[in-house]
């Protein structure tokens, strides 16, 4: 997951870590992921669908929607 400028990561209410993450693996599944930066006072929401046995590539700006 890459966030711009940076950002932590939460899935289904479980922190997973700052940005960048990079081949953090994750279960199959349907996330609530929310993405938020303190510092910026900024959150993004949004559904994660992780399939099996796939690379899931996220990217995201937090200073533009």
């Amino acid at each position: 997951m890459n966030v711009k400028p940076w950002g932590t990561i939460s899935l289904t209410k479980k922190v997973v870590g700052v940005t960048p993450l990079f081949q953090e693996r994750v279960a199959a599944g349907v996330y609530r992921a929310v993405v938020s930066n303190e510092f910026l006072n900024v959150a993004r929401e949004f559904e994660l669908r992780i399939y099996p046995n796939q690379i899931t590539t996220v990217s995201l700006d937090m200073v533009n929607k």
